[in-house]
């Protein structure tokens, strides 16, 4: 019977929106992609295209020769190099109520960095963790390895 009931709700769309929460708003887009690159959201890996949006949350990985460039709303550039991953676990980008920050967990492979608008304005508000520690890039390129 209860196996029915929730057959019946989800038939109807009762059931379906309490099920499939809607996605964060967007805090940047893919710019340049090589596959194989995915954006991982919620577990779900989708390949990644030009245009596509990115949300906290979402896990960025790149296979052999891929590639993957994003660009964030206050301008800041990420790119990964091949056989990359890394998390988006944090990004707020609001300069009036001064909530600002971008905290990325790169697991391994290789990062280009190149600091927006957000590390002018707030020092300390752009980290990258890795297994080994966390750094605090203000307002300068960076290039970065992470071994396994």
């Amino acid at each position: 019977m209860r196996t029915t009931t929730i057959a019946t709700l989800m038939l109807t769309g009762l059931l379906g929106p309490a099920l499939a929460a809607p996605l964060p708003p967007p805090v940047g887009y893919v710019m340049t992609e090589r596959e194989p690159a995915y954006l991982v959201a919620r577990g779900n890996p989708t390949e990644a295209r030009v245009g596509q949006a990115l949300v906290v949350g979402s896990a960025l990985q790149t296979g052999r020769g891929g590639a993957l460039g994003i660009t964030f709303e206050d301008g800041t550039r990420l790119a990964l190099g091949p056989d990359s991953e890394a998390e988006l676990l944090e990004y707020r980008f609001d300069p009036a109520n001064d909530r600002l920050a971008l905290y990325l967990r790169m697991r391994r492979g290789t990062l280009s960095l190149e600091p927006g608008r957000l590390a002018r304005l707030h020092p300390d508000a752009l980290r990258i963790e890795t297994g080994r520690g966390v750094i605090s890039v203000q307002d300068a390129r960076m290039l970065l390895k992470v071994g396994p």
